[in-house]
């Protein structure tokens, strides 16, 4: 998912969920590290007090984060923590918790399942 800064306005904010499939996005500040994840939801809310949409700011519905993952991780640690702490989101950081990315369960999910079905076709193929 596109990083969003802290800075971005919501007009530009609603045009990453327009133009991608992801429910979440990492908010970073100037440094690039962390400091929260915009949800489709928290936009939503928004939509309820049109008189202020034009001033909001990513850093004003960023949502704290709590877990978030190393880039060396391995898929095992991922899915341990979707599955401990029941959360559709996990930004990706480098070891100066930088971010890189973000996993979204649902596409992670997705991904072991295309995997594991090509495994087993090739499987049955030998």
């Amino acid at each position: 998912a596109p990083l969003i800064k802290e800075n971005t306005h919501l007009n530009e904010i609603l045009q990453n969920f327009s133009n991608y499939p992801y429910f979440y996005y990492p908010v970073v500040g100037s440094d690039q590290k962390l400091k929260g994840i915009i949800s489709i939801d928290s936009v939503r809310q928004i939509f309820q007090d049109k008189d202020v949409s034009d001033f909001i700011l990513a850093d004003d519905i960023l949502e704290p984060v709590k877990i978030k993952i190393v880039s060396s991780a391995s898929g095992t640690e991922a899915k341990e923590l979707f599955d401990k702490y029941h959360i559709d989101f996990i930004p990706v950081v480098d070891e100066k918790d930088v971010v890189i990315g973000g996993l979204e369960e649902k596409f992670f999910y997705g991904f072991i399942a295309r995997k594991q079905l090509e495994v087993e076709q090739k499987a049955l193929a030998l």
